[in-house]
């Protein structure tokens, strides 16, 4: 997985994945106020996807 954190001309900040920005819905980028922010939710969805696929679907 590439990962990298953008930030915009407004300052706000977007994660990049494999190419693509996170979306919080279709057609919507996530955007956080600070690097930190956006660095959380990539720490966060790291820990998703590395989980065992059992695991995860344990947890639906």
């Amino acid at each position: 997985m590439s990962a990298r954190i953008e930030q915009d001309a407004d300052g706000m900040y977007r994660v990049i994945v494999n190419g693509k920005t996170l979306e919080g819905e279709p057609g919507r980028p996530l955007r956080f106020e600070t690097r930190h922010d956006a660095e959380d939710m990539l720490e966060r969805r790291a820990d998703l996807f590395s989980m065992p696929a059992r695991t995860l679907q344990a947890h639906h």
